[in-house]
Formats: structure tokens, sequence, C-alpha cells
């Protein structure tokens, strides 16, 4: 049997969150499913971002009430375009982003629209920024990553010990440029023999 509307008494088929289409539509567009008053035609950008708004946090995010990405990141309709929440944000109290350039957290709370927090930089940036503050996925928490601590340590032992680059990735299913790189540092670097002790224990 077909789920129906939690808001009573629609009675509609649910769409997502519990709600029918309808009611999901306008939590996507207002942050409230009961919100039935459309925005009047001649409201500027700034004046329906903030008809949406949003709930200041201890911290000072402003976290968007209308909704969000799978990522957590606000979605947000003008008239003729659609915008994530934060970028928006950037446009409205900040300025045009400059072409190339996308929108970072200082604040690394996705939801946030709070222009103090925001600024503008490059992929390059946020990777680096990610890097930085240990939010990159490293070592055996990447997906592809055939490898594991431990065999990154026995890899290093039998390097030293002059084994062969393609002798070592036959050994543990990897291409000769993934042993080329650990060889190298280029990957792996973050893995000392502290990590390696706690691996072991």
């Amino acid at each position: 049997m077909a789920r129906t509307c939690s808001i009573e008494p629609c009675g509609g088929k649910v769409h997502a969150k519990g709600w029918c289409q309808k009611h999901h539509k306008r939590w996507w567009k207002y942050g409230d499913p009961l919100k039935t008053t459309t925005a009047p035609l001649d409201l500027t950008m700034q004046e329906r971002f903030e008809r949406v708004g949003w709930d200041v946090t201890e911290s000072d995010c402003w976290e968007w009430r209308g909704g969000r990405s799978e990522r957590g990141y606000g979605q947000f309709r003008a008239p003729g375009r659609s915008w994530v929440a934060p970028r928006a944000s950037h446009y409205i109290y900040i300025g045009p982003i400059p072409e190339g350039l996308v929108v970072l957290h200082e604040c690394d709370n996705p939801p946030c629209v709070n222009p103090a927090h925001l600024r503008a930089g490059t992929t390059a940036d946020n990777s680096d920024d990610k890097v930085s503050k240990g939010r990159q996925a490293k070592g055996e928490d990447v997906n592809t990553n055939k490898l594991a601590a431990e065999h990154v340590f026995e890899i290093r032992r039998q390097i030293a010990e002059g084994r062969r680059t393609s002798t070592l990735a036959k050994s543990f299913g990897v291409s000769p440029s993934a042993i080329s790189d650990i060889k190298a540092g280029r990957t792996w670097a973050w893995l000392h023999q502290n990590h390696q002790d706690s691996v072991a224990a």
C-alpha cells in the first residue's frame, strides 16, 4: 500500500521526506511544507533569499532553512536560475563570484550561508583547505585504494631490502607506478613508524 503525505488531511502519495510532491516543493522553496504564500514577482533576489531564511547557531553559522542537497548544501531558486545557497549568499552580500572560482566555507558547515564564513577561491584552494584541516580522504579511506597501512609498511621494508618494483606490484596486486609512488613518497607519505606501532598493537 502506497504511503500518504504526513500533512493532514492531504492524503497525497509520498514523494520525499514523508510529504507529497506539493508539500515537498513548498519546503524546498520556503523551508516550510505548509507555506503557501507565493513570493511577489517584484521581490529582489536578496528579499527572496531572506524570505526563506536561516537559523543562527552558537558558532554564528546561518543554517539554511530551505531545501538542501544530499551533501547538505542549501538550494535556492530565484527567477530564471537555481543557486547553491552559499553561492547565492556570496553573490548577494559580498558580490559576484569571479569566473572559474568556487565558494569556500571557512566554517566547514555546508548549510551555512553566513557571508562572513564564505570566500571565493579556486578548486585547488578548496583541496589545500581540506588537507590543512585533515578533511581529505587518505590511505585506506580512499574507496579505490587496494592497500592498507600494514601493506605499505611491508612494501617499504621490501623496497629497503632491494626487492624489484615489478615483483612487489605483482605480489600486492597493484600497478608498478603505485609501488614507485610509495617509494618516492608521493603517496602514503603521511604514514610513519608511530602509526605502524598502533597497527601492530
